[in-house]
């Protein structure tokens, strides 16, 4: 794991590298120099989105459980646990294995995983359908897809070739639990499909049993990835990007699925700026704008990433 965690950090820094040699560096200076004190608002207004996860998380534990938990723990406990899923190339699951740790002993370690389990499928559900609405509102707009600059290009043949060793790590490992040792004793590893088949039928039960919470459940974490686009904006609006609330929209649709693309590269180093300046590309805007636009978000991200993760540590010691 940490070979392969530094094999996706290099990816990044390539992809990081390519496109600062290539952008107007005084131009990305000068709109960063317009944010000021206007990023204390944009790393403020994150509070919202993390009240809306809460809110996706505390419906999606089954109340037949019985666990009690108050609702500004439970938001302490999320902002911690994003924030390790942030800084740890774990695949976005060590927060939620740190978010079932400072559930305390007083549950059952199988219920605090199983609501950690509903949380993220119903999260799951909410990142597809704005992905999807992403894709839709690009394939039916008139947007230029095929105006990318040269760099960009580059980048975009350098994510791709991260994204095929994703995928190829990941069927190889399927392939080892599958094929197992045949002198092994110990119980067999369950494949990534029996994992995806068991992760369906307590769905599904939760589903049969409470449409209710597991309808609010993704309605809330989807508002969680809709208020990204309040972010798009006021990020464009303090560097001097004039767009409509609508571009903002698309903007945080795009970033929302591509960010899902590559979850497993720490910090999101390099793929940050890829795509914000691939998106800008895109929307016939700036490059360096784009790029300008990821160094906020990215510093917001890891301002709050490392906030979790002071949280964890404090509660840790509770």
């Amino acid at each position: 794991m940490k070979k392969l965690s530094i094999l996706f950090l290099l990816f990044g820094i390539i992809i990081f590298s390519v496109i600062l040699y290539n952008l107007d560096i005084a131009a990305v200076l000068s709109s960063l120099s317009k944010v000021k004190w206007g990023f204390i608002l944009i790393f403020s207004q994150e509070i919202v989105a993390h009240i809306f996860n809460t809110c996706g998380w505390k419906y999606a534990i089954d109340s037949e459980l019985k666990i009690k938990i108050s609702f500004k723990k439970l938001l302490l406990m999320r902002i911690a646990g994003d924030g390790i899923n942030y800084v740890t190339p774990s695949a976005t699951l060590a927060g939620e294995f740190a978010k079932a740790h400072m559930m305390g002993k007083d549950h059952s370690l199988t219920h605090r995983l199983a609501t950690v389990a509903l949380a993220k499928i119903t999260q799951a559900i909410a990142l597809c359908l704005i992905s999807i609405a992403a894709i839709t509102w690009l394939l039916l707009g008139n947007f230029n897809i095929a105006g990318l600059s040269g760099q960009m290009k580059l980048a975009t043949y350098i994510i791709a070739a991260l994204f095929a060793i994703i995928i190829f790590l990941e069927l190889r490992a399927n392939k080892t639990a599958e094929n197992g040792d045949a002198d092994e004793k110990a119980e067999k590893p369950k494949t990534l499909l029996e994992k995806l088949k068991e992760l369906d039928k307590t769905m599904m039960l939760f589903i049969k049993k409470k449409p209710k919470e597991f309808a609010l459940s993704t309605f809330f974490f989807t508002l969680a990835y809709l208020w990204g686009a309040i972010e798009a904006y006021l990020i464009a609006y303090f560097l001097g990007i004039n767009i409509t609330f609508a571009i903002a929209c698309l903007i945080e649709l795009l970033s929302v699925f591509l960010d899902g693309l590559f979850f497993a590269v720490p910090l999101k180093a390099g793929t940050q700026e890829a795509t914000k300046v691939a998106i800008f590309s895109t929307l016939g805007m700036s490059a360096a704008l784009g790029f300008s636009f990821a160094v906020v978000r990215h510093l917001r991200e890891l301002l709050w990433a490392f906030t979790g993760v002071l949280i964890f540590y404090r509660m840790k010691r509770v």
